[in-house]
């Protein structure tokens, strides 16, 4: 009895090891956080940037969608440096196929997500061109460690070197834009 749970207690150890996915194609959502795995992950080609962290794609099935950028908060268009990011994103994304990675719906029914093109995370991109912040109130309930300590050195890397938004004095994240413009129409 004690050789066959040991040797049945092996099997199953050996069973959990062994996964047939190439992990070196995973995000680091997927194989660094302790929430759910991403919902979807699928490839759509990019027809408009609304802003700086907000895109529209079209995916292999026709479906038109809106992507909010997970982890990131670029300039409100009314913000200075609002048009500065949003063409840097043009640049990068517009009419390319992208590799969206879904890990939740906001409020304005936008699939938050990671996207990638060839491989590389243009969230963090942005960050690293100063052209957005990093979304620290939600990145720290939601991101993974090892992302959260790339995309925050990243900022950090902007900011040192004065890039993008970083370049004037001061600039107001976009939070506090939102919070102020709220307190406006009230």
């Amino acid at each position: 009895m004690f050789i066959r749970l040991t040797a049945l207690s092996a099997l199953f150890a050996l069973a959990a090891c062994f996964d047939p996915v190439n992990h070196a194609s995973k995000s680091n959502w997927e194989t660094h956080q302790n929430h759910a795995p991403a919902q979807t992950i699928y490839q759509a080609k990019v027809v408009a940037v609304s802003d700086g962290d907000t895109i529209r794609v079209i995916d292999r099935n026709g479906q038109k969608r809106k992507i909010r950028m997970a982890y990131i908060d670029a300039p409100e268009l009314q913000q200075v440096h609002s048009e500065a990011s949003r063409k840097s994103l043009t640049t990068l994304l517009e009419g390319q196929t992208v590799e969206i990675t879904v890990f939740e719906r906001d409020r304005y029914q936008r699939e938050v997500a990671q996207v990638k093109l060839n491989g590389r995370d243009i969230n963090l991109a942005q960050l690293e061109n100063g052209h957005a912040w990093h979304y620290v109130s939600i990145a720290k309930k939601k991101q993974s460690k090892t992302d959260y300590r790339i995309y925050a050195q990243a900022e950090l890397n902007a900011r040192s070197k004065h890039l993008g938004l970083w370049h004037t004095r001061n600039p107001q994240a976009p939070w506090h834009f939102r919070k102020e413009q709220r307190q406006n129409a009230q």
